[in-house]
Parts: structure tokens; C-alpha cells; sequence
């Protein structure tokens, strides 16, 4: 762009206001360039480059004002409408600046950098395909142009294509291995193709190329949390928001970080402040919701969740959290509803391939056979098999595809059982097991058989001789969960807390304990409780259902096995976290859907402590009343008649009313 100035004290000190600018002085430039137009309003240069300036100074909205002033003076400059295309993508006019970016490429077809600006905008209207098309035909231009492939990286990442991204994140490093835009990209791109390691060297590596890029420290961040380092996410997050006290993201980040390691508190802050700074961020609202939810504020919970549909309709893990919102308060209608999302949620969606035939919308059954897909966990299986005989008593014939290691013991249901793995059978319609309460309208009440509906097989029970010889309370303990579960480490115990429990044989004589730990840790009975190690007995669940069989009691974290003993009628103690899975409800000590089953809830996280405590005591207080019982009928005087002439009080086992509430655990997408 050439300069006419008629007065030579303007020219000059224009020249003095550009050399400023390029050297950095940039209030001396922007000073000398509002000089100069205040003496010479017809001059286009100064606005133009004064709008040059406040744009790069984050002042959008001042920019386009100068730009378009500028414009006006030279209608046909080209750097000026780059320009003020530049700063109307800034200010959020994005038609407009795609429209000025297409008069510049269409007066200059060669001008690579409008193309990659341009492909930048459309992208942020949502426009992938026309996007994608305008960033090759500018990198077609130019091979060499490192920005190109950041901004083609970002449109293949936004439309899904995670591989690809990588691959343009990757062209974009070796063109410039300092970059740290793009090493940020690449680590970004690696997550969304959950490659969380090699996320987390990419983003290093931005971190020490660029130390103040914000979003550098947020890609670590997020991929320190993904590997399960939820403390050094933490770390790398804060740094993060101190570089941009601005980044929504890095503050839900924060968020997400904080609720790893049982922070609630510090969780909801976070969030909170990332709403604050982006209100529209659902993303946000969402996590918020299971926040509150672990916290027990179910309403809010509820509320947290609506907003997030809002701004988001669809949004499968807001639908998620507020399921288990609305099930742990026992609002099944609604609950029931929202857990149909769960088959679009990411960490369930690959249960729920497509199945060939007709889904059942909870119809008339008679004379028709129906195919129940199980789902997630064993446990999850055993729990919601009790509508097998449900569906039978309809009129259908039932096939139930399930894990293997189920099929023994499953058997003794009205339905042919076949794995779930592979070609499932051909049938008039199918369900997903854990959709029949949404198809039947379960509620709390008319939960189906709670009394139990499973027993071992015929031939394969054991006898109570040989689980645990002259005992008068024989107890099955199961301590600790699949080690690869998500949520593992609140809800298996901790050995501090086993052996609190089985001291309490020390109290109590007639206590007998056998161990129904099996899997990684099955082991640990021999060696850490000298307890004897019966894995080797379980081989499938119809064995485990044997052993359980001559039991008067099982004690157990939230597994399979508890479910499995529930589902047999049998008392079971099941321990849980202080948030657990949504099927416990919230506030109480027993429990729907198993008419034995009493529940030992923590107090406050991470408190097994007490648990351990209230179950002991539990099962001396037990013991003691059966060995009475036993005594009774041979005649005998009570230990406590025995003891003392007088009535002696004894410590007796928490009532529904002492348990603390707790709520569920949930991990935020």
C-alpha cells in the first residue's frame, strides 16, 4: 500500500509510529499513529495500521472500527480487507469475514495465508467440509505453510477424524519442531485418538517451547488425568488458568481433576468458575450435575443437568448424570428414561453394537421370542436376569445372550442361554438387558422378586461342614473388586479395614470366615489374611453360588458376588464408598432390589475405617445370638445367663436409621 501525504511532518512521523510498532514500542506507536490521524483524517494508512495494532492487542472490536474507516478510504486494498476480516472473526461477525476473505482470494487466488484464515473461520461456523476444501487448496499452494496444517489438524479433529489430525499436527512439527501451537495440537489430537502417553510427550514438549501458551499446560493437564495422575493434572491445569484466567476448559478440567482425587469441594469451585467465564459451556453445567450428585444435593444435581441440556439438547452425558440423579433419589419414572442415553454415552457405547431386528418397545409378548442383550458388568447381569422369569410369564420365548462365565448358573432360567459374544440368534424382537425396567415401568415397589430368584445348580452345593467346621456363624467375605474397574480403588477395601473385620473372630469364637475373594487378588486370603484361598473353587459362578450356598452371611464390597448372593435370598452385608453406584439409592440401609441385603455406607470418603468398625461389631452381636440360639435348643443357658445373674446389654449392629448417606460416584466425560 502506497502513502500520499502532503504534509511531511505526517509522513515522517508516521515512519517513526511504524518503526515503533515494529520494534515493539507499541503505546509510542499507537500514540504517533492517533497523531497522525488526528491531523490527517483522510489518511489511510494510520487507521489501517493503528487497526493492525489493537487487533493484535486482543481489542477486537476497535480494530474493526479502524479497518472499516480504513477501508472506506481504499475500497479496493486487499490488505485492508484481510485485515478487517481478520478482526470481524474476532468479534464474532464470521459471514462477514468469510464474505471479505472470498473477495480477497478471489483478487488474489494465490494468497495462501487468506486461504488457511479462511478455512479457519469456516470451520467456527461449522461449515467442516467447505473448511477442510479451502485449507488443502491453500496448502496446495503452499506445502511449506505450518499454520495450514495446525488449522487443517483442528478441522479433521473437530469433524471426528482423529487420525488424520494427528497426521496433520505431525506435518505441521516437522515443518516447524519448535512450535509449540503445534506440538499443542498434535497432544490434543493424540487424546481424541486416546493415545494419552504420547499426548502427554507431545504437550510437554509444547510446555518447554512455550511456556506461557496456556493451552499447552491445559493439553498436559487433560492427558495427566487421563492416565489416571490426577494430581500432577492438578498442577499442570492451575498453571494453565494462571496463564488465562479466561480458560473455561481448563477450569472444568480442574474440575474433573479435583473429583479424582475426592475433592468435591474444590470440585464444584472449579466448575462453578469455569461456568462463570463460559456460561454456554455445557460441558461444564454437566460435570457440575455429578459433582452435586456425589455430594448428595440431588435437586441441584437434577438442575445442574437441565441446564446443560439447554444449551445442548442430546447431550448423552448430561442425560447420564442426571439418571443417576433421579435413581439414587428413587425417581424411577424419570431416571429409567434418562439411563436409555447411557447407548450414547462413550464409555458404554461399545456394549450396544447394532442388532439385527426389531427392538421391543415393551409390547404384547405372547407367542414371540424375545433376545436379551446383557450388559457392562457380571454383576450388572446377575441383577437384572430377575425379569428373565418376567418376561416367560408374558407369553415369550426368552434367549439370553451373557458372558460364559454366567452360563452354569444362568441355566436354571425359563430362557436358552447362549454368549454374547459372536452371532447372537435370529428372534421376533430384542432388548437390552438393563432397558427392561424403562420397557416395564419398574418402580422401588414392584421391583421383581427381591426375595431372590437364583440358587446353585443341582449336585454342585457344598455342605457347611466343609466350608468352616464347627462354627456357629459361617461368613463369606469378599474384600475387593476387578482391579481394572474405573472405580476400583473407593470401592474395594483397603487391608486395614479387612483385617478390622476378621478380628472380630477374636471376639467372637463361633465366627467362622471363608474367603470368596477370587480373580487378581484371590491370593491375598492365604497370604495377607490367613485365610484359606478358594479361588481355585470358583471356576464360573454356579461354583461360587455353591460355596455361597452354606453360608449364613456374606460380607462384601460392591462386586458381582454381592449381587449373586442377594439374588439367592442370602443375607448379605455389602460395604460401600460414600458414593456409590446409582442402584444403592441415597439415604438408606437397605436395599429394592435384594430383600436381605444390608447396607454399610462410609461416612465421609474414603472412610472405611468405620465401616469396618459397625460390621464388626455387627457380627459379634450375630454371633452371640446365634450361639444363644444354639444353646437354647440344646437346653443350654445363654453365655450371657452364664456370665452374670443379671440381664447384660450387648452391642448390637447399627439400625437402618444410623447409616449415613452417601451418593454416586460418577466420572464426568
Amino acid at each position: 500500500m502506497g502513502v500520499d501525504m502532503s504534509c511531511t511532518s505526517d509522513a515522517d512521523e508516521l515512519a517513526a509510529a511504524l518503526r515503533a510498532h515494529r520494534d515493539g514500542r507499541l503505546a509510542e506507536a499507537e500514540a504517533l499513529y492517533r497523531r497522525v490521524l488526528d491531523r490527517a483524517p483522510g489518511e489511510p494508512m494510520a487507521p489501517y495500521l493503528l487497526g493492525l495494532l489493537t487487533l493484535s492487542d486482543g481489542r477486537a472490536a476497535e480494530a474493526e472500527m479502524l479497518l472499516r474507516y480504513a477501508l472506506a478510504l481504499r475500497p479496493h486494498d486487499t490488505d485492508t480487507s484481510r485485515a478487517l476480516a481478520r478482526a470481524c472473526a474476532a468479534t464474532g461477525a464470521r459471514g462477514e469475514a468469510i464474505d471479505l476473505y472470498r473477495a480477497v482470494l478471489a483478487a488474489r487466488p494465490d494468497d495462501a495465508a487468506a486461504g488457511v484464515n479462511l478455512a479457519n473461520v469456516l470451520r467456527d461456523e461449522g461449515a467442516l467440509a467447505e473448511a477442510e476444501a479451502a485449507c488443502r487448496a491453500a496448502l496446495a499452494l503452499r506445502s511449506d505453510l505450518m499454520e495450514g496444517h495446525v488449522t487443517l489438524g483442528s478441522i479433521l479433529l473437530a469433524a471426528g477424524d482423529a487420525t488424520s489430525a494427528v497426521d496433520a499436527y505431525r506435518a505441521a512439527v516437522a515443518l516447524r519442531p519448535d512450535s509449540a501451537v503445534a506440538h499443542t495440537g498434535l497432544g490434543m489430537a493424540l487424546l481424541h485418538a486416546g493415545q494419552a502417553a504420547e499426548a502427554l510427550d507431545a504437550s510437554g514438549t509444547a510446555t518447554l517451547c512455550g511456556p506461557a501458551l496456556a493451552e499447552a499446560w491445559f493439553v498436559a493437564g487433560t492427558a495427566l488425568r487421563a492416565l489416571g495422575r490426577a494430581g500432577e493434572a492438578l498442577d499442570s491445569l492451575q498453571r494453565a488458568v494462571r496463564l488465562d484466567a479466561g480458560h473455561a476448559r481448563a477450569w472444568m478440567n480442574l474440575g474433573h481433576a479435583a473429583a479424582d482425587l475426592d475433592r468435591p469441594a474444590a470440585a464444584e469451585n472449579y466448575l462453578n468458575e469455569a461456568i462463570a467465564r463460559d456460561p454456554g459451556l455445557a460441558e461444564a453445567h454437566a460435570s457440575l450435575g455429578a459433582v452435586l450428585t456425589e455430594a448428595g444435593r440431588l435437586p441441584a444435581a437434577v438442575a445442574a443437568c437441565d441446564r446443560a441440556l439447554a444449551l445442548r439438547p442430546g447431550m448423552a452425558v448430561a442425560h447420564w448424570h442426571r439418571a443417576v440423579a433421579h435413581l439414587l433419589a428413587g425417581n424411577f419414572a424419570a431416571g429409567w428414561a434418562d439411563f436409555e442415553w447411557r447407548k450414547r454415552h462413550l464409555r458404554f457405547a461399545a456394549h450396544f453394537r447394532p442388532l439385527d431386528g426389531t427392538p421391543w418397545d415393551g409390547g404384547a409378548l405372547v407367542g414371540r421370542s424375545i433376545l436379551l442383550r446383557a450388559e457392562q458388568g457380571l454383576g450388572d447381569t446377575i441383577q437384572f436376569a430377575r425379569y428373565v422369569p418376567v418376561l416367560a410369564a408374558m407369553g415369550a420365548r426368552v434367549v439370553l445372550a451373557c458372558a460364559p462365565a454366567l452360563a452354569s448358573l444362568l441355566a436354571q432360567l425359563p430362557a436358552e442361554i447362549v454368549p454374547n459374544a459372536g452371532h447372537l440368534p435370529a428372534t421376533d424382537c430384542w432388548a437390552d438387558l438393563l432397558s427392561l425396567p424403562y420397557l416395564l415401568g419398574t418402580r422401588p415397589e414392584t421391583i421383581p422378586a427381591p426375595e431372590g430368584y437364583l440358587c446353585p445348580p443341582p449336585g454342585r452345593r457344598v455342605t457347611r461342614a466343609g466350608l468352616a467346621r464347627g462354627g456357629l456363624l459361617r461368613v463369606g467375605l469378599i474384600w475387593a473388586g476387578n482391579p481394572a474397574h474405573r472405580n476400583d480403588t473407593r470401592r474395594s477395601l483397603p487391608g486395614r479395614a479387612v483385617a478390622a473385620i476378621l478380628a472380630a473372630a477374636e471376639a467372637a469364637p463361633g465366627l467362622r470366615f471363608t474367603s470368596l475373594q477370587h480373580g487378581p487378588r484371590g491370593a491375598e486370603a492365604a497370604a495377607l489374611y490367613d485365610l484359606p484361598d478358594r479361588s481355585a473353587d470358583m471356576t464360573d459362578f454356579a461354583a461360587t453360588a455353591a460355596l455361597i450356598d452354606g453360608l449364613d452371611l456374606v460380607v462384601a464390597a460392591d462386586t458381582a458376588v454381592a449381587h449373586l448372593a442377594g439374588a439367592m435370598g442370602k443375607p448379605v452385608w455389602l460395604l460401600l464408598p460414600f458414593a456409590p453406584d446409582w442402584r444403592w439409592m441415597a439415604g438408606r440401609a437397605d436395599s429394592p432390589w435384594y430383600a436381605g441385603m444390608r447396607l454399610f455406607r462410609q461416612s465421609a470418603p474414603g472412610d472405611w475405617g468405620s465401616v469396618a468398625a459397625r460390621v464388626a461389631a455387627g457380627l459379634i452381636a450375630r454371633c452371640g445370638a446365634a450361639g444363644d440360639a444354639s444353646r437354647a435348643v440344646a437346653g443350654m443357658p445363654s453365655a450371657a445367663a452364664a456370665a452374670t445373674p443379671a440381664p447384660q446389654a450387648m452391642p448390637i449392629a447399627a439400625t437402618r436409621g444410623d447409616q449415613p448417606r452417601g451418593a454416586a460416584r460418577l466420572v464426568m466425560s
